[in-house]
């Protein structure tokens, strides 16, 4: 028999400080009442499944980015919940009552004060209590977190990284912005041009762009390094790439999980030749 929840859920992009509340919400709860806290992570994106404007629909981070960042905030199970046209087309009180109380076991549900679910996102804080009642699981609302009186959000986080305000976006998110992947061998092009590179497959929607100054740890070594992300236009590239040239590292990663993690903003993607 499955064990009881306490749920939170979610896109979780960018795993904020206000995101960072509502897991440490549940950890507290699952505490108290003996029952397994696990965050639930739409994937992908509702406005990317829905194919919104673009400019909306850019993400801070991929699901296993995601994952890491939740996991390192005290949370073991994560359930990634595909959003597809079943579940786009589901409403508020069959998603509660088949998914999160059926299928997930919740007893608990810990949401942000403007939680918005269903279809067309017709459910909210205050007819989810009244279905708590109904289908015997407590509410818990956490109001959101404010950064000089403004609410902290995953859209202003995007804005800020578009505007290459990395200062700020730190005080936001309280951690520092990584992707991380495996990797790959890619066609060795950067060798043959003086700058050989660690090549990682990235998220086509990724929000950053450009050339960054990273960071990133190798066997517990820090090494900084430069970071195209794109899709390598001196190449015409495909699809999109985070290349990291490693300053003073001349190891073999291939096939090697790493962790790069994004310190300033350089310049704008551009050909060599």
């Amino acid at each position: 028999m499955k064990k009881k929840t306490v749920l939170t859920v979610g896109n979780f992009d960018g795993v904020h400080r206000g995101h960072q509340k509502l897991i440490q919400e549940a950890i507290r709860i699952s505490i108290r009442e003996s029952i397994i806290p696990k965050v639930v992570v739409l994937e992908p994106h509702s406005k990317e499944f829905l194919k919104e404007k673009m400019s909306e629909i850019s993400r801070i981070t991929k699901f296993k980015d995601k994952a890491i960042l939740i996991k390192s905030f005290g949370i073991k199970d994560i359930i990634r919940l595909n959003f597809n046209k079943n579940l786009a087309m589901t409403d508020e009180n069959k998603f509660i009552k088949e998914v999160l109380v059926k299928r997930f076991k919740m007893k608990h549900l810990v949401i942000g004060c403007d939680f918005r679910f269903g279809k067309n996102k017709k459910g909210n804080a205050i007819s989810v209590k009244e279905m708590g009642e109904k289908y015997d699981f407590k509410v818990t609302v956490v109001n959101p977190i404010l950064f000089e009186n403004k609410k902290i959000s995953s859209s202003e986080i995007r804005a800020l990284i578009k505007n290459n305000d990395f200062e700020r976006n730190k005080k936001l998110l309280g951690h520092s912005l990584c992707i991380s992947g495996y990797v790959h061998y890619g066609q060795r092009r950067g060798r043959e041009i003086g700058f050989p590179t660690a090549n990682i497959k990235i998220h086509k929607n990724l929000v950053f762009s450009g050339v960054y100054m990273t960071r990133t740890i190798i066997d517990g070594e820090v090494y900084y390094g430069i970071s195209n992300i794109g899709s390598r236009p001196t190449f015409n590239g495909k699809y999109r790439l985070l290349e990291n040239h490693i300053f003073l590292f001349s190891g073999d990663l291939y096939g090697k999980f790493i962790n790069i993690e994004i310190v300033k903003f350089i310049r704008e993607e551009r050909k060599f030749f």
